[in-house]
């Protein structure tokens, strides 16, 4: 090797390095993202690995058992619906599937948020300018779902091996939704949705739906337990976790909402569980302060509306004064 060569090589070293020392200073999550056992892997800013998963191995192995159907992924998309009540987990299990199989999907790992239209195009629109558009297209290209929406399910057509995840989704606007469900061999769709009506419906690729069964009183006990930090209880503390989940109808999220409270609290366990268990089902409504608390710092004030029309109304909703807004 001649001088000069050495030289050269050694100026491009150093530039590559600064290269890439720059991008990672100015896009960290394509950095993350690229360091991922994935090709790929988009997801919501803020998303991260469950810190607590108790519970729902059953089901996890089901998950990944449908969405590896050989027979429906030879001819293209394997598709699976996550369904519960509302507060049942279903979120929760797909996060713990997708972060424990992220390298069974070398096409990549696409999780979109789809309690809305607006959410599921955001969610698109974000693909299309990671992975589906060149830089010039993005540039040219007008921010309409008419546009980029066909781009998005195009590229996974030509695609494999990919997993996309839409969570939270309502198959009531069924008409629009089509547009957006992709298709290809040997790949894999997740719903998670609290509807379970389309099971086996082929305008969203025939997904098998898996009903989220409550928690055993045994694994809500744990999770409570767990989300409080008592790693080793004592028996008084046992005691009275058992008799908060059963009041608390086993569900997760309102297990980790009030285990929040209590935290923040720091209000003794036996206290807070007399006062749960002595007062209304949820406590002096601290589970509906808490989300909108939540919603508050998010400026979501469409949803504070929603819940405060719904909390007036009691059970009698007016269903289509809803849908007409």
């Amino acid at each position: 090797m001649s001088k000069s060569t050495s030289l050269i090589n050694s100026t491009n070293i150093n530039q590559l390095v600064q290269s890439v020392a720059t991008v990672a200073s100015i896009e960290p999550d394509i950095v993350i993202e690229a360091l991922a056992p994935t090709s790929h892997f988009i997801k919501p800013h803020g998303f991260r690995p469950n810190s607590l998963f108790v519970g729902r191995e059953e089901e996890l192995q089901k998950l990944h058992k449908h969405l590896f159907n050989k027979a429906k992924r030879s001819e293209g998309v394997a598709a699976v619906l996550i369904q519960s009540i509302p507060g049942g987990g279903k979120t929760h299990l797909a996060r713990q599937y997708v972060y424990k199989h992220l390298s069974d999907f070398p096409g990549g790992v696409f999780w979109v948020t789809a309690k809305s239209m607006e959410q599921l195009k955001a969610g698109f629109w974000r693909i299309a300018e990671t992975v589906a558009l060149k830089p010039s297209q993005i540039a040219t290209l007008p921010r309409d779902p008419d546009n980029f929406v066909q781009c998005v399910t195009d590229w996974f057509a030509s695609h494999h091996e990919w997993l996309l995840v839409l969570d939270g989704i309502h198959f009531s606007h069924d008409d629009e939704l089509r547009q957006f469900i992709p298709d290809s061999k040997n790949s894999s769709l997740l719903y998670t949705s609290t509807e379970k009506n389309v099971g086996g419906d082929h305008h969203f690729m025939n997904p098998t739906v898996i009903r989220l069964p409550q928690l055993s009183a045994r694994e809500a006990q744990e999770l409570f337990l767990l989300e409080l930090g008592k790693k080793k209880p004592s028996i008084d503390d046992l005691t009275e976790a058992m008799k908060l989940v059963q009041r608390m109808g086993f569900l997760p999220e309102v297990i980790h909402v009030a285990a929040k409270r209590l935290k923040e609290t720091g209000e003794p366990l036996a206290k807070f569980a007399r006062a749960y268990n002595q007062g209304p089902k949820l406590r002096a409504l601290d589970t509906f302060v808490a989300v909108k608390d939540q919603l508050m710092k998010e400026n979501a004030s469409e949803a504070i509306n929603l819940m405060q029309i719904i909390c007036y109304f009691a059970g009698n909703i007016p269903v289509e004064m809803i849908n007409l807004g």
